[in-house]
């Protein structure tokens, strides 16, 4: 598998998926989904400071955010100001 280093203040996430019931048992069909703004750092770049591999982020979703596919897998190249939040447990 090919590994990905992201350049300067970039960082390589993995978008999660929304969950597809609500805490009540709810469950949601496919159409009425939004691209989740939820993701798992893969790879971080130099100059990431606060952020680090394995962390999980809240992000922006915006045209700024760039899509790639690396061995059918699909991964998202985002600046380090795009992230909005650290999800922790």
């Amino acid at each position: 598998m090919s590994k990905l280093r992201p350049l300067c203040n970039k960082l390589v996430v993995r978008r999660l998926k929304n969950e597809s019931v609500t805490t009540s048992g709810i469950i949601l069909s496919q159409s009425s989904l939004e691209l989740s703004n939820k993701g798992e750092v893969i790879a971080v770049g130099v100059e990431v400071i606060d952020i680090k591999e394995q962390d999980i982020v809240l992000f922006n979703n915006d045209q700024t955010v760039q899509i790639i596919k690396v061995n059918n897998e699909e991964f998202l190249i985002i600046k380090d100001s795009d992230i909005l939040a650290i999800v922790e447990n």
